[in-house]
């Protein structure tokens, strides 16, 4: 039987961390754009019986504009594949990429 997280009325019981510190750099150059960020987090419980464990997170980013409306950029998250999130027993994808483009009218 699932149970939501909320419904537990324990005090001091939160899904979300006790700690949680964050850190980015977002570099330009012509018209590359370069971004990285690192953020930690303490343990916290993310279902009644179980805890997400403390982590550390590190994101990069990549962007370059091609023209005055059309950009393209791309973004690695959580490059260490920490397990870093845990909430009504779904958890965190691991890492994961993308790509994509802006087009501006």
């Amino acid at each position: 039987k699932r149970q939501n997280i909320n419904s537990a009325a324990q005090p001091g019981f939160t899904n979300m961390p006790f700690n949680r510190v964050f850190a980015g750099i977002k570099a330009s150059r012509d018209e590359w754009s370069f971004g990285a960020d690192v953020s930690g987090c303490s343990s916290y419980y993310g279902t009644i019986k179980e805890r997400a464990p403390a982590a550390i997170i590190v994101d990069l980013s990549l962007e370059k504009r091609i023209s005055v409306n059309f950009t393209v950029f791309g973004y690695v998250n959580n490059i260490l594949n920490n397990r870093h999130y845990l909430l009504y027993y779904y958890g965190e994808p691991g890492l994961n990429t993308g790509l994509g483009a802006v087009l501006q009218f």
